[in-house]
């Protein structure tokens, strides 16, 4: 195992904590944690994938170990998270990552991808109930979405994956159904 790394960086005013290890020339997964947590949620995953992958946690503003902004001047939106953790990425020079989102991160992650989708390999998408809201956060008519990005959906609740396809499909035509590809086994143990 890789040792993990605890930072800080200035984003859009703020200061944004984050976790990280592995090797810099490897693939890089940028792991967006759900609510009410933070970064140290994927603890088990950087001890199993970090001698492997390239890992980045941040701390979205009000959680963790990052500044928590008065709400009276920070706006608290899925629009804004999304803003300060692509700010984030360009502050770290992150050109091409994988999007792991688990529940909060999804609706976070999908904003991050559609702002930057040359940027997303592929979004891996964990136990986000909240699947059916996913047409309030597709707003680019234009985005050409890639079915090879959509590397995995599960975890998500059965009676929401449908109707997370049937969205995504309305809304890019030109998506099929892609094969599930393999998760790694330490993945799979590590989120359950």
């Amino acid at each position: 195992m890789n040792p993990i790394f605890y930072r800080k960086i200035q984003v859009d005013g703020l200061s944004i904590f984050y976790r990280k290890a592995g090797p810099k020339n490897a693939g890089t997964l940028l792991l967006l944690h759900g609510l009410p947590s933070s970064s140290r949620m994927f603890e088990p995953l950087f001890a199993r994938l970090s001698d492997r992958y390239h890992l980045m946690a941040p701390d979205y503003p009000g959680f963790g170990h990052s500044d928590w902004p008065d709400p009276r001047k920070f706006a608290y939106t899925f629009d804004h998270l999304a803003e300060t953790m692509d700010h984030f990425t360009e502050a770290l020079g992150l050109s091409r990552y994988t999007l792991y989102m688990q529940d909060y991160g999804g609706p976070v992650g999908f904003r991050v991808a559609l702002e930057q989708p040359e940027r997303s390999e592929a979004l891996d998408v964990v136990k986000w109930s909240p699947a059916c809201r996913l047409v309030t956060i597709i707003k680019k008519p234009t985005f050409a979405f890639n079915a090879s990005k959509l590397r995995y959906l599960r975890n998500v609740h059965p009676k929401n994956f449908s109707c997370v396809l049937t969205l995504l499909l309305r809304r890019f035509p030109r998506l099929r159904a892609a094969r599930a590809h393999g998760v790694p086994a330490q993945a799979q143990r590590a989120t359950g």
